[in-house]
């Protein structure tokens, strides 16, 4: 049953992100030759931009597409592409008969097979990492997977785009990048998956597509097939991101990194072509700029710093050639102006929010505009890189200088120009930094990634010129893949995890035993330098299992607009006043009655989810306080009733 499950999604994944993707290929790029790994990543790439734009665009017109977004592009491509194969084979088999057909060496189709079979077999792997991992995960981890499953639903319900998280939340705009949201929502539609299992799976999907979509850039900059696989095998299975991605649900930055190393590998094509850029590509290039903004604002910080790079890149490739490097920053600047024009609609949403503080954010959400800076994260870095990986990126960085120039100059300036960005004010710049060095971190699997690749493809390189050589390195490969897999099998960490089934049969009792206006409290905390408020238990999701309130709304409502009756201070207050408390019946009875709360929700974990965390309700007071009444248990998972009546 699990088996088919899978190969049900495999083929939902096929027709929703490579299908698309392969159809704009062939359509605005037909003249550039690719190799299949090389299609799979950009068609990974593209499709995933595709559903942001369509979003967007419908949204702009008050379209609500639904369901048709799911099964319109999918469709569309395959029968562009089932058309242009038969006329394919029909030319062939003309030629055939003209006896004209291309001639290719065996040696290079042998090359070009085994390249291309090593591909598949490391993409099978991957997905099937991926999947295994979630199998017995109740819903998406940790704090983000809150807000990204309501906002999921929301579209569901809304047909795509939406301004009021009624019922689940106290919040009346939406100005957060969707484009995780729109793949999420068109991967239920298709399948038929629950909002959650649609996060979960879909999330996982996205993981192993980050891999595929960087794989066509790897090519690119090492010039190598095989280093293209040893890429594969270094983000995909030895390093903990971006697999670890599933424990902190950041699957917007995941999609982000998905689009922008197909919006690199593009913008890379446009600066080392020696002829005129095509029309088909500057539209593609504009798509995928559009896309990802509308995707992860941060990472597109990431791409201008890329483009910057490939753009001093390019003045020393033109360097004899000034116009035509003039030429080209003109066809890069058309297509940004014209992808920030598209994207005007969405910044003018932004007045409903407190998002354009965005920008001001380092640490964490600052509202108040103090800056704390998140340099010292840097000495965190083992964690996710191992030290013997960042030796072997520097020795794989100082042999590419000698030997791949275009890997190392384009790596070394991309992470100076958003180290500067991310710390304006470590080089005696003003600005709070564009980036925060936590997102520069969680993206160092690509260039690390990309560096180490080239050195496993120039060592298999050199293995293959003798037959102990190429077997020694294939024990080393599959020795690597087997300890990769297990690492990526071992990723989730059930730390992260909030809701488990206990929190369920809860929740089920909630929706069928409480009034529809009930409102709780459950565990959370003060974060961000103490200005939000997360969970920290499966309280946190109860609004969204039972459509009831409770007094911890997803973490976004920092930056969106609330409703009129819901005071933004007041719900830090709450926390701070029942913390402070430590259980007095007389303190805990004013908040109850002043908020006029009716319950408690005590999830499975008690308030255990969050570093250095205390629960902030003890179950102890709740035992040793007349006020409340244990109305229903699973395993630990508890829901109390406020007993007295609320004072007038």
């Amino acid at each position: 049953m699990i088996a088919w499950d899978w190969i049900e999604q495999a083929i939902a994944l096929v027709f929703l992100f490579i299908l698309p993707g392969w159809a704009l290929l062939s359509l605005l790029c037909r003249d550039i030759r690719l190799e299949l790994g090389e299609k799979v990543g950009l068609s990974a790439g593209l499709s995933v931009s595709l559903y942001a734009v369509l979003f967007h665009f419908f949204s702009f017109f008050n379209i609500a597409p639904g369901p048709l977004y799911a099964w319109i592009p999918g469709s569309t491509a395959f029968c562009y592409i089932a058309i242009l194969g038969i006329l394919k084979a029909n030319r062939r088999n003309a030629e055939a008969h003209k006896g004209s057909s291309e001639q290719h060496s065996a040696s290079d189709c042998t090359g070009v097979r085994s390249s291309q079979a090593v591909f598949l077999v490391f993409t099978a792997l991957l997905f099937l990492t991926r999947m295994l991992v979630i199998r017995n995960m109740t819903a998406p981890a940790w704090g983000d997977s809150v807000h990204h499953t309501i906002i999921v639903r929301l579209m569901l319900d809304h047909g795509g785009l939406f301004q009021s998280w009624a019922p689940y939340a106290p919040l009346e705009s939406f100005t957060y990048h969707f484009g995780f949201h729109a793949s999420a929502s068109v991967w239920a539609w298709l399948t038929g998956a629950s909002t959650v299992q649609a996060v979960l799976s879909c999330g996982q999907v996205l993981n192993m597509l980050a891999i595929l979509a960087l794989y066509p850039l790897a090519r690119f900059l090492t010039g190598s097939s095989r280093s293209g696989l040893g890429m594969m095998l270094v983000a995909g299975f030895l390093f903990p991101l971006p697999g670890y991605f599933v424990n902190w649900g950041r699957y917007t930055q995941l999609t982000g990194q998905i689009i922008l190393p197909v919006a690199i590998w593009f913008i890379a094509l446009l600066w080392t072509k020696k002829s005129r850029p095509r029309p088909g590509l500057l539209i593609v290039i504009t798509l995928i700029i559009l896309a990802l903004g509308l995707t992860h604002y941060r990472v597109t910080v990431l791409l201008i710093t890329a483009a910057a790079a490939l753009t001093l890149y390019g003045l020393w490739l033109f360097r004899q050639e000034l116009k035509s490097w003039v030429i080209r920053i003109a066809h890069l600047t058309v297509c940004g102006a014209t992808a920030l024009l598209a994207f005007l609609p969405w910044i003018l949403r932004f007045s409903e929010s407190r998002l354009p503080a965005i920008f001001g954010i380092s640490a964490g959400y600052i509202p108040d505009g103090n800056f704390v800076s998140d340099l010292p994260i840097w000495g965190n870095t083992s964690f996710y890189f191992h030290d013997i990986f960042w030796i072997a990126a520097l020795l794989g960085l100082a042999a590419a200088f000698l030997r791949r120039p275009i890997l190392a100059v384009f790596v070394s300036l991309w992470f100076f120009l958003s180290f500067v960005l991310a710390n304006p004010r470590f080089f005696g710049l003003p600005g709070n930094g564009f980036l925060s060095n936590e997102y520069l971190i969680f993206a160092l699997y690509i260039p690390i990634a990309l560096l180490l690749g080239w050195l496993i493809g120039f060592v298999w390189k050199k293995a293959d010129i003798w037959t102990t050589g190429r077997i020694l390195f294939f024990v080393g490969l599959l020795v690597l893949l087997t300890a990769g897999i297990c690492i990526q099998l071992n990723i989730v960490d059930p730390f992260f995890q909030m809701v488990m089934p206990e929190d369920l049969e809860a929740f089920q009792w909630i929706r069928s035993n409480t009034p529809r206006d009930a409102r709780f409290l459950v565990n959370g905390f003060l974060a961000f330098n103490n200005s939000v408020i997360v969970g920290s238990d499966a309280g946190w999701w109860l609004p969204f299992f039972t459509q009831r309130k409770n007094n911890v709304p997803p973490v976004l409502y920092a930056r969106e607009k609330l409703s009129p009756t819901v005071e933004r201070e007041a719900l830090k207050k709450i926390i701070m006043d029942i913390k402070t408390s430590r259980g007095d019946p007389e303190v805990v009875h004013a908040v109850f009655c002043r908020e006029r709360i009716g319950y408690v929700f005590l999830g499975e974990k008690h308030g255990s989810v969050g570093y250095g965390q205390e629960p902030l309700v003890q179950e102890s007071w709740l035992r040793n306080n007349p006020d409340f009444t244990l109305v229903f248990r699973a395993g630990k998972a508890q829901v109390w009733k406020f007993s007295r009546n609320f004072l007038p």
